[in-house]
């Protein structure tokens, strides 16, 4: 079994890729309609997002209160860095930089629907 990809459902497709790709850096791969949906996937060589339109009658994830899927994670260079950034742009920060580990910085931010996305920055 290899890794494929994670699926977020999204109430607004441009503010999702302003997200994921203008901020965080990953490029659009693929844009496609399947059974009347919209899906584009992003990413680059070890991260694929496919980013599926979300309907009106859809509610926001809150994962404080559900269970299931709690967050993605994602090893960067400069936490801090990209957490001063990402706050300039005004994206949610939940939580950090933090050292929660000896050997590392960890912050999570909230994507656009409310998703958790944590970024840690592994020190040596």
């Amino acid at each position: 079994m290899q890794w494929s990809h994670v699926g977020i459902k999204s109430a607004d497709i441009g503010k999702s890729l302003h997200f994921y790709c203008d901020l965080l850096g990953l490029e659009k791969q693929e844009d496609l309609e399947i059974f009347g949906k919209h899906f584009i996937f992003v990413g680059n060589d070890s991260v694929s997002i496919e980013i599926e339109a979300g309907g009106p009658d859809d509610t926001r994830v809150d994962p404080r209160k559900q269970t299931g899927l709690y967050h993605l994670a994602f090893t960067v260079d400069d936490v801090t860095a990209l957490v001063e950034r990402l706050k300039a742009e005004g994206v949610p920060i939940a939580l950090g930089p933090i050292s929660s580990r000896p050997d590392r910085l960890t912050a999570f931010v909230e994507d656009p629907d409310g998703v958790f996305v944590q970024f840690i920055q592994i020190l040596s």
